[in-house]
């Protein structure tokens, strides 16, 4: 039995603004540029980290990487065993928990830190991260990619709540970084500013856990006969209804088990010209998304590593963000070099976050209209300028080094919108969360090697050195997507 349209929507619109709450709490790694300033100085002064340096603070964001690639690549295999549900209990509770407990670690090691608030936090925040988007895109399956794009931007506009709660916390009075190193490095010392910076991670862990806990609360599965058009479940034929069934076979092409004419898609039916074809072939990504039903997990992972267009998205997010994680991580820290105001850069995260906010629902429009190359060519040659040319804003007035930040986190949150609607699209939304798991290895190297290069680099290049560095993984990026072959069920281009 359907349920009225009405309800439908009413369940999707709650799932939506409940994945929107849930992205803007797992969102605060957004806020590592920003806070990362306070908590290094913290460490300089209060613990025997005296030498630890602004951009040690890449090593935390690459072990929350890794943490989150582990935890995606679980999420998908989770919710297939215990249901949406639990999967996302399990997330908030490690993610909160590991938030909350930096209150005894700032006090310790900062390897302490890089494995708790790093490594095992970023597990919890990617437990959570594709299941509220996969479960709105079943709800509105003919908009999947801007509906991801609207979750997704919870955790884009997550730094311009939390980036102004941090420093109205730790830094009520505006205070400059007072300790100049011989490098140029600036770090804070005032006493009362370090005093606070413990207890904010209590206030940051309370305030994602009712964000997380209103957004589970929000979030409904639609039954399986709302299910839209990314998956096909029942073919109609001579016979009557019946399953569609394509066993993968070894000379690397799919084949059909029955002869179906017309497919029921959601409340329509009509005949697939595409769907009546024998084979589809993998070579050139012709692939039919499937149902729950049709493939198993380890099925999908084949059928996924035998496609060029995976092979794709995975190196674009790789090259993409070994570059651009610079910018993200270290913009507050280069901006201290010439801009003697805290309050000022924090608004420079905030309003940046507000551009990864709005511009991943208007990439994710940008790609349902003209395509998956289309849109990266687009991101990736806007970034390869900007990353260029973002020392230029040194001589110029202190709006237009927040317009240089903005225009690069917004172009570079596109790759959120586009990656998981373009992998749902291939190979169906039942295994995005498994699949996008191993994007996000992709993005959990690109922040090791972006690591590796700040902190080996820095003091030789500069940071004039590390944007050129952006700026030409960008460039390659836009090489890269020449390659892109894939293909929907219908046998369209992407």
């Amino acid at each position: 039995m359907k349920l009225p349209l009405r309800s439908r929507n009413i369940a999707g619109l709650l799932t939506i603004v409940g994945g929107v709450f849930m992205h803007l709490s797992i969102g605060a790694t957004y806020t590592y540029g920003n806070f990362s300033p306070y908590f290094v100085s913290y460490y300089r002064n209060r613990t025997a980290e005296t030498e630890l340096r602004n951009e040690d603070s890449l090593w935390l964001m690459t072990a929350t990487s890794f943490g989150g690639a582990i935890g995606m690549s679980m999420s998908g295999l989770m919710v297939d065993r215990f249901g949406p549900r639990i999967s996302l209990i399990l997330g908030i509770v490690v993610f909160c928990a590991t938030t909350a407990l930096n209150y005894f670690s700032v006090r310790g090691s900062y390897a302490a830190m890089v494995i708790i608030y790093g490594f095992i936090n970023g597990f919890g925040n990617r437990i959570i991260y594709p299941i509220p988007v996969a479960i709105a895109m079943k709800c509105f399956p003919t908009r999947p990619t801007f509906v991801a794009g609207i979750i997704v931007a919870g955790s884009g506009g997550a730094a311009s709540i939390f980036n102004q709660i941090i420093t109205a916390f730790i830094n009520p009075d505006n205070y400059s970084p007072d300790l100049v190193t011989q490098e140029g490095d600036r770090y804070f010392t005032q006493p009362d500013l370090l005093d606070r910076v413990p207890y904010s991670f209590l206030v940051l862990g309370g305030s994602f856990f009712l964000l997380l806990v209103l957004g589970l609360l929000c979030i409904r599965e639609p039954a399986p006969e709302v299910l839209g058009n990314t998956e096909i479940d029942l073919v109609e034929t001579k016979h009557g209804t019946e399953e569609l069934s394509l066993p993968i076979i070894s000379n690397g092409k799919i084949e059909m088990t029955g002869k179906p004419e017309v497919v029921s898609i959601g409340s329509q039916t009509h005949v697939s010209d595409s769907i009546k074809r024998k084979s589809y072939d993998l070579g050139s990504s012709i692939i039919l998304p499937t149902s729950a039903k049709d493939m198993g997990a380890l099925e999908v992972m084949k059928l996924a590593f035998r496609t060029r267009a995976f092979y794709v998205v995975f190196l674009s997010a790789l090259i993409i963000n070994i570059g651009t994680g610079f910018v993200f991580n270290l913009y507050k820290s280069y901006g201290q070099t010439f801009i003697a105001d805290d309050k000022f850069l924090s608004v420079v995260g905030s309003m940046s976050s507000v551009f990864n906010c709005l511009g991943r629902p208007f990439w994710g429009l940008v790609m349902d209209r003209f395509g998956y190359r289309a849109t990266l060519w687009c991101i990736t040659g806007g970034l390869t300028v900007a990353c260029a040319t973002l020392t230029l804003t040194e001589g110029m007035p202190q709006g237009l080094f927040m317009l240089w930040v903005c225009v690069v986190i917004g172009l570079g949150c596109g790759q959120w919108a586009v990656y998981p609607a373009t992998i749902s699209r291939i190979f169906g939304i039942k295994h995005m969360a498994l699949l996008y798991g191993f994007i996000a290895w992709g993005t959990a190297f690109s922040s090791l090697l972006t690591s590796i290069a700040g902190t080996g680099l820095k003091s030789s290049l500069g940071f004039s050195g590390l944007f050129y560095i952006a700026s030409g993984t960008s460039g390659f990026g836009f090489l890269l997507t020449i390659l892109f072959n894939g293909k929907d069920y219908t046998g369209g281009r992407i």
